[in-house]
């Protein structure tokens, strides 16, 4: 009996000790929370204080102007690009911040903005104006405040010239003339007619493109100005749409105009129902351009009645730009949706050439606004060529000695309100040619040069694909066979057959087309093609997968210099329309359905065979033409095939319920679920494809894992009983029933983030 009340006592005094030493250690825990807490709290003034401060850059235009759609495309570009960079951890830890100021399109209050930003203690630089005109307004106070300004949008030559705090990231006014002249000997005309607007922006244009159709021989047969601020505005504009329809075959008209001006124009000159070729300048690729026709009941009820075909120059065109826009496009579809305006392209590059000369200037906390403007200026200053300088999704940005980035431009045309590329464009060309070569090929029309810069003929050729069928889908091997019809739509003499199909399995050759016809001037060769292509698989996510089905092809010998593949959009042609049904038929042993098909161009990089004057290999960038068909499985066979893993999970927690007292039926009962985990990942990992293995892996490991967690919890359940801590038992199998759930739901987790 005394030996039983010795036993009661100790197991008793133990019981104490072992809650007094938990209640000590909650208590120290307790203890070290609110220290570390009232630590914080203390500290939190001092940790503001070693925060960095943040940089501040403005952007200025006619938030609530005239063009304040256009504005608005202008400053998403900016947000996309500066947001994109504060996510990623800012400059040097310093988040940039963007402020706004509306100058609505006053040359007047732009003035008084300009003062209120050089007057601000954050303001380190500025991206704007918007206009030419109230870019030149501020210009002065800039240049006396000592801020660098980067403008994306104003176009008059003079903005930079004679103010070395302005920067220009597209090309100017003057090279616009330039380039336009030319252009228009390349669009077959003999003769010249412009309009231009009496101020800044149109004379900078007007200028240079006179005295270049001059040059190269064109005749112009009538040149007009118009005065905006003129009260009888609407009367100048019917006396020069009288004036031009007057004139025999007036070849091209060229307009420097605002948009909302050249489309009131256009509306008059077309009503004369003459067919007229119409040229502009960048401010006919506004928003506001085609807004103007939408107003008009004929444009309404016929989209592009009036706007079809009217060409213009862009700084920036999606369809032919480079890898970079290519990513650029996918941030802004995201952010916005819908395809990026040529406005948000260059402000997004402007962002970029700001944030790499802050980036470049390293901010500190040390030094006063006026010295980090004018090291900011320098670092601007330095991109003078394209090693210092960025790649923008526009192309290079460097600047010359007046701030300026000129390039080459793109040239397209209106085809239901859709800006689209022209068939002929100009590209830089290599300063290594032979002069023999450039010389020949500016004497042949084939290459132009405007200061330093030349630029060669590059062809655009629209391209379709229609899929008919896919068949042989072998995921084994990622290969399958596509029928297909494949179309070029294109002017000049090309040989366009001469391509390579990048991901066939065996070679393939275009023999003579089904069909080629020319209309306009425009020929269009279609072909009829089978052939063996690789996938592009993924299986990360079997058995609720997607596979891509691809066909890809670049010239062989023509380079991305001289010929740029883009979507056709202009439609099917007509064999495609009467024997394509429309659905892609997919003739597989499993069932997958085609859910989506999408044809893009981009840029393929290959070494030259031809090494350099240091015997180095070179690379050549080709423009590749894809066509992407995602296909889903909709087959529930592999579903079945990992039921087993199911089955083993649901025993696997099972055992959680069994009581802590039979330890031994737990053992047991966990050997036979491993056996059978053995077993069936065997049997599973030989009757699935080879490419699924790693993804049933993970769901095995799984399983291994927690077997083995319930082995450690069993052999922890017999040490308790036989020391009968029947509570500990009680917490451990509760804690397991609990956690059982988290772990695989966790797991799951896992794997959907590796997939």
């Amino acid at each position: 009996m005394r030996s039983e009340n010795c036993l009661f006592l100790t197991s008793h005094f133990s019981l104490l000790t072992y809650y007094y030493r938990m209640k000590k250690t909650i208590i120290i825990v307790c203890i070290s929370v609110i220290l570390t807490g009232l630590t914080f709290f203390l500290l939190s003034p001092r940790l503001s204080e070693l925060k960095k401060r943040d940089i501040h850059i403005a952007f200025a235009g006619g938030i609530n102007g005239n063009f304040k759609t256009d504005v608005g495309t202008a400053v998403n570009g900016i947000k996309l690009y500066i947001d994109k960079i504060n996510k990623a951890g800012g400059i040097e830890g310093r988040k940039i911040k963007l402020r706004l100021f509306d100058d609505k399109d006053r040359p007047d209050i732009a003035m008084k903005v300009a003062s209120e930003i050089g007057e601000d203690k954050d303001i380190l630089l500025v991206i704007g104006h918007f206009l030419s005109s109230t870019s030149l307004a501020a210009g002065k106070l800039y240049k006396r405040y000592g801020i660098p300004v980067i403008t994306a949008s104003a176009t008059a030559t003079s903005v930079t010239l004679e103010n070395e705090w302005y920067f220009r990231v597209i090309p100017h006014n003057a090279f616009q003339g330039i380039f336009i002249a030319y252009y228009c000997r390349t669009l077959s005309s003999r003769s010249v007619c412009f309009v231009f607007q009496n101020d800044p922006y149109g004379l900078s244009v007007a200028e240079p493109f006179e005295r270049t159709v001059q040059d190269i021989g064109l005749e112009i047969k009538i040149k007009e100005s118009f005065d905006a601020g003129s009260k009888n505005a609407n009367e100048q504009l019917e006396k020069i749409a009288y004036n031009l329809s007057r004139v025999e075959e007036p070849g091209v008209i060229f307009l420097a105009l605002y948009p909302d001006i050249a489309a009131k124009l256009i509306i008059a000159l077309k009503q004369s129902g003459k067919p007229y070729s119409i040229i502009g300048t960048d401010t006919l690729t506004s928003e506001s351009f085609i807004e103007e026709f939408k107003k008009n009941d004929l444009e309404k009820t016929s989209p592009g009645y009036y706007s079809d075909n009217i060409y213009s120059t862009s700084p920036f065109l999606m369809d032919t730009a480079n890898e970079k826009a290519y990513y650029f496009r996918k941030e802004f579809i995201k952010e916005y949706g819908g395809e990026p305006p040529w406005l948000t392209a260059s402000h997004y590059d402007a962002a970029a050439t700001a944030v790499e000369a802050l980036r470049k200037t390293g901010i500190q906390d040390d030094g006063t606004v006026q010295l980090y403007r004018k090291k900011i200026r320098s670092s601007l200053a330095a991109m003078s060529n394209s090693e210092n300088g960025i790649k923008g999704v526009g192309g290079y940005i460097n600047f010359d000695k007046n701030g300026d980035s000129n390039r080459p431009l793109s040239v397209g045309f209106y085809k239901n309100h859709r800006f689209i590329p022209a068939f002929s464009m100009y590209e830089a060309g290599a300063e290594s040619e032979q002069k023999k070569d450039i010389l020949e090929g500016i004497l042949e029309g084939r290459s132009i040069r405007i200061g330093n810069l030349l630029l060669n003929k590059t062809d655009v050729v629209y391209t379709g694909i229609a899929v008919n069928e896919i068949s042989n889908l072998n995921l084994k091997k990622g290969t399958c066979t596509a029928d297909f019809y494949l179309w070029f739509r294109y002017k000049g003499d090309l040989n366009i057959a001469d391509i390579r199909f990048v991901n066939s399995v065996m070679p393939v050759q275009l023999d003579s087309p089904i069909s080629d016809v020319s209309e306009d001037g425009i020929r269009l060769s279609l072909y009829r093609l089978q052939a063996d292509f690789r996938m592009d698989t993924d299986f990360r996510r079997y058995p609720f997968d997607s596979q891509t089905v691809c066909i890809r092809f670049c010239h062989e010998r023509l380079t991305r210099e001289e010929l740029i593949y883009v979507s056709d959009v202009w439609g099917q042609p007509e064999t495609v329309r009467r024997k394509h049904s429309g659905k892609i038929k997919l003739e597989s042993g499993e069932r997958w359905k085609v859910t989506r098909a999408l044809s893009y161009q981009d840029i393929i990089t290959y070494s030259s065979s031809i090494p350099d004057a240091l015997n180095s290999r070179q690379t050549v960038n080709y423009s590749r033409f894809n066509t992407e068909i995602l296909i889903d499985r909709q087959n529930f066979r592999e579903i079945k095939a990992i039921f087993p893993i199911a089955l083993i999970m649901t025993g696997l927690y099972a055992v959680c319920f069994i009581r802590h007292k039979r330890y031994n039926i737990r053992a047991l009962s966990l050997t036979v679920i491993l056996t059978a985990t053995v077993f069936f990942h065997r049997e599973l990992a030989a009757g699935l494809k080879s490419e699924y293995i790693t993804v049933v892996g993970y769901a095995f490991f799984t399983e291994y894992l927690l077997i083995a967690l319930s082995l450690l919890l069993t052999g922890l359940l017999f040490t308790l009983d036989r020391q009968g801590k029947t509570e500990k038992q009680k917490q451990i199998v509760l804690a397991e029933k609990i956690l059982y759930p988290c772990l695989v739901f966790a797991a799951a987790l896992m794997m959907m983030f590796i997939a």
